[in-house]
């Protein structure tokens, strides 16, 4: 798994907040978790002895769950949670491709990413997901709150 591409600070922010959305003993659905999800939610799922379903996941991803004993199989549709990893946070939703959109659009899911966080991708080639809530460095919030919530933590960010 390559390495978490935030400052420490942030990672241990997004690990308490990421921990504030997973119910104990919860079933949490994660949809197709990148890096930030692969190395920081097998870890929380574990201190709240939660259990995941990993949708969409690269091998590498799978095999972080089922390292931390956290990997179960089963459906999306019984999770009390669901997780997504989009490439980009905008207001009111996220941007994520085309092939990830239909599942993640399926769901009420929490968009979990950071806030200082660049895409390589083509913004152009992403399409737009609303999604209600957010984890981030900042906090937990409604994603429509993203460009306050940002502007207030960080007030040389423009967005």
């Amino acid at each position: 798994m390559s390495d978490l591409l935030v400052p420490k600070k942030s990672e241990y922010a997004l690990r308490f907040y990421l921990s504030q959305v997973i119910p104990r003993g919860g079933i949490v659905a994660v949809l197709h978790p990148k890096v930030i999800l692969a190395r920081l939610l097998p870890q929380v799922a574990k201190e709240k002895r939660a259990r995941v379903i990993a949708l969409g996941a690269s091998r590498e991803a799978v095999q972080q769950f089922a390292d931390a004993g956290v990997l179960i199989e089963g459906s999306a549709a019984g999770a009390d949670v669901f997780l997504c990893e989009p490439e980009l946070l905008v207001d009111g939703g996220v941007l994520v491709s085309a092939d990830e959109s239909e599942l993640i659009g399926k769901y009420p899911a929490i968009a979990v990413a950071s806030v200082a966080q660049l895409s390589s991708r083509d913004v152009a080639h992403l399409e737009f997901v609303p999604l209600a809530k957010v984890v981030s460095e900042v906090g937990v919030f409604p994603s429509e709150f993203l460009k306050e919530e940002v502007s207030r933590v960080l007030p040389l960010l423009r967005l």
